[in-house]
């Protein structure tokens, strides 16, 4: 009975270990070297790590159709946040805080962390688990993570700059609709369908930021920004005909 309940609980917690304690901790590290547009390029290629892990470890199969769509979806990804700052932005969400180098590193295992932890929780889901739970397990696990890292290492999540109420708030608000919410129905999604293409359709998010950066920047995103959506939306349609 124990090791029935193990085997249930395990992958989730592979998943919340992997993809939400050590994959948004080194995506929110990048963001602090890079700031988030770049940092946010790299992250976008955790779709097509998780489509060529999920073909090599499940057998979930990828047709040329598949992959050329893939493709598009994570190139336009990619060019709509490449092409998502105006030339005269200076905002200091732009600035470098450190090493390129580190930064890209950082960005590039996060986007790996993420794939692997949507792989480590599908056999889980496969099996019949509950997508709730699985999330709520998630969570529960990189909570208790980051708590056990803050005693650890406190000089390391030290708060570097007094946060006030508003700031929390927007905290609050964002852990809610990516993690709780989000990372629910992503669960859901797993659990009725592959993992590659559930996560290219994840990772379609920043094409959705671009109106919320025309309000933040109260400027028009650049035609780059709008052509990498574009093709997107052409790659998301592809798939959703072959699904």
């Amino acid at each position: 009975m124990a090791a029935m309940i193990w085997s249930g609980l395990s992958c989730p917690v592979l998943s919340g270990f992997i993809g939400l304690f050590v994959g948004d901790t080194l995506l929110f590290a990048s963001m602090n070297v890079i700031g988030p547009r770049r940092a946010s390029i790299l992250f976008a290629t955790n779709a097509a790590m998780a489509a060529g892990l999920a073909a090599l470890l499940f057998g979930e199969v990828v047709t040329l159709t598949m992959v050329a769509a893939i493709a598009c979806v994570t190139v336009g990804v990619m060019l709509a946040i490449f092409f998502g700052k105006n030339r005269d932005n200076q905002h200091r969400w732009e600035m470098n805080r450190g090493l390129l180098s580190v930064g890209v590193g950082l960005g590039v295992l996060a986007a790996l962390a993420q794939a692997v932890g949507s792989l480590a929780a599908k056999p889980a889901l496969v099996n019949g688990g509950d997508p709730m739970v699985a999330a709520a397990i998630r969570l529960g696990c990189a909570a208790l993570c980051h708590s056990l890292f803050r005693l650890v290492r406190p000089t390391m999540t030290k708060c570097h700059e007094r946060l006030s109420l508003r700031d929390l708030g927007w905290v609050c608000l964002s852990s809610f609709n990516a993690m709780a919410l989000g990372m629910t129905l992503l669960m859901f999604a797993l659990a009725n369908g592959d993992v590659g293409w559930v996560s290219v359709l994840s990772s379609t998010a920043p094409i959705m930021t671009l109106p919320m950066l025309w309000i933040v920047f109260r400027q028009a995103p650049p035609a780059g920004a709008w052509g990498g959506a574009l093709l997107t939306v052409v790659g998301t349609a592809v798939i959703l005909m072959k699904i």
